[in-house]
């Protein structure tokens, strides 16, 4: 690839840590992209297993680094500043991409402008088989305050523009902060730069077992994300202010909503309640909290009006 000044130098940086069982998926979809990367860059976070002899194997292919475990967040900033090409994607060791990821988003950027985009994903379970989970809506523009209610940007999908880090900063690499670092990041970004994105489900995100987020505590995914919303009002008061309360209620409701699907039905309560204090006349979460305190026998009635509710939207929306 010559090193022409309008032309877009892609450096793809994969954080891992044990990862061999999944590593090679991804490097392969990040070679067989039709707009050929600069650069693939492994940053190996204290992996124990053979995630090494894995990448080895790619030869001058690929750029492995091993670092001491120091978390996500640092083994990315190692990553970012590694980096040759002037625009940069990320993607974890066990997630991959559709062939034409880059490209489309190279298009995007080339025809609009754009600092960064983003596509959307599918959900696929450890085998790569496509799950039914929701769709996230992701909004375009000015995304600012839209992303304050909840991370709708999945970490596999940017590329960024290499200056917006000299302007917003580097992930967070504070261990209190490792939790919710990728949305810390987005909204940082989202502050300065608008947001482009492809509609069409690019990237593949694997869910299993062994994920940062399957094995961490209810508790401790929630007061990472007060904190990347408490840290964000701080920077930006006079945007944030005014919807950090409905922030941390949808922190809430989302912990709550999922400890009833897991039937760990006291600890959703608690999270229920919190919500309440920001938010207390939206109908779906009294009714979600009376289907905790009923538990597995709560009457088909309750289950009814949730999905009444549901396919009526506006009403939800007046709730909020």
């Amino acid at each position: 690839m010559s090193q022409q000044s309008d032309m877009i130098l892609i450096s793809v940086v994969i954080t891992a840590y044990n990862a061999s069982k999944w590593i090679r998926a991804t490097i392969d979809s990040i070679i067989a992209q039709t707009y050929p990367v600069l650069e693939v860059i492994v940053i190996d976070d204290g992996s124990t297993d053979d995630t090494d002899k894995v990448v080895a194997s790619y030869g001058k292919n690929v750029k492995y680094i091993f670092q001491k475990n120091s978390g996500q967040p640092a083994a990315r900033n190692v990553g970012i500043r590694m980096a040759q090409g002037n625009f940069i994607a990320f993607v974890d060791a066990d997630d991959c991409w559709h062939p034409q990821k880059i490209e489309k988003q190279i298009n995007l950027i080339q025809s609009q402008g754009w600092a960064w985009v983003v596509n959307d994903s599918e959900w696929v379970n450890p085998d790569g088989e496509k799950l039914e989970f929701p769709s996230l809506l992701i909004q375009e523009g000015n995304i600012l305050n839209a992303l304050m209610m909840g991370n709708f940007i999945i970490s596999a999908t940017p590329v960024i523009r290499r200056d917006v880090f000299d302007q917003v900063g580097y992930f967070n690499e504070d261990p209190k902060a490792h939790i919710g670092e990728d949305w810390d990041m987005w909204l940082r970004s989202a502050s300065q730069f608008s947001l482009g994105v492809v509609r069409e489900k690019l990237a593949y995100v694997r869910v299993h077992p062994a994920s940062m987020m399957s094995v961490t505590s209810m508790n401790e995914k929630v007061q990472g994300l007060e904190g990347v919303v408490i840290r964000a009002v701080n920077r930006e008061p006079d945007k944030l202010k005014s919807v950090k309360d409905r922030a941390l209620a949808n922190i809430y409701y989302r912990a709550g909503v999922q400890l009833v699907k897991q039937n760990n039905y006291s600890e959703s309560r608690k999270y229920f309640f919190r919500e309440l204090q920001y938010r207390p006349l939206k109908i779906e979460t009294w009714i979600y909290l009376f289907m905790s305190i009923a538990g597995p026998g709560v009457s088909q009635k309750l289950i009814y009006l949730k999905r009444l509710l549901w396919k009526h939207p506006v009403i939800l929306e007046k709730m909020k």
